[in-house]
């Protein structure tokens, strides 16, 4: 009789395959993302936007096309999405991601919450964009100190490369305008 693999329980052997093959995933990413990043010259100095409270900046972004999986089919119902192609997503979202990592620093003598949904991007000019996911749900900001977080967003795969963030001040409520750190082409297949 073969020796059996340990998976926790409640998870099938195919969950468990997809989620490890999906951390190594994520991994080469990362490293391939922070190799590539110093290539770019995103290491340059965040540009930090005074708040009532003292500052936020953008320390870097990215953009990637969105991976639909195995179900992603184009919208003719041809094809599913693992081809060289970009077909849309079935759902017709927008099939490209925008990721922001920021940078707040809290200069005041009390602390201050902040939420992922005070960030917003701003698509040519016009179109505001709401994050689709962070790296948290709410961010206490104690005094005197500095955090960092992510949010991310979906964005149209032939939107130009011009974003802009907003984030709005919890004191002031008023947004003010974020400049990326570098242009963001359109992420390619």
């Amino acid at each position: 009789m073969s020796e059996q693999q340990h998976v926790p329980p409640g998870v099938t052997r195919r969950q468990f395959g997809v989620a490890v093959a999906g951390t190594a995933a994520v991994i080469t990413a990362a490293s391939a993302a922070s190799s590539s990043r110093s290539e770019t010259g995103q290491d340059a100095a965040p540009v930090a936007v005074a708040t009532s409270f003292g500052s936020v900046a953008i320390e870097r972004a990215t953009r990637s096309p969105r991976r639909g999986g195995s179900t992603a089919r184009s919208v003719d119902g041809r094809g599913h999405g693992h081809g060289g192609e970009r077909s849309p997503l079935a759902n017709l979202t927008w099939g490209d991601v925008v990721v922001v990592w920021m940078v707040v620093v809290n200069q005041s003598g009390t602390p201050v919450r902040l939420s992922p949904g005070q960030v917003r991007l701003q698509i040519a000019g016009s179109t505001s964009v709401t994050p689709r996911g962070a790296s948290v749900r709410r961010l206490d900001v104690a005094a005197a100190s500095t955090e960092r977080f992510w949010v991310s967003y979906l964005a149209p795969s032939e939107a130009p490369a011009g974003f802009l963030a907003e984030f709005t001040d919890p004191v002031l409520d008023h947004p003010v305008g974020l400049a990326l750190p570098t242009a963001l082409p359109a992420a390619l297949a």
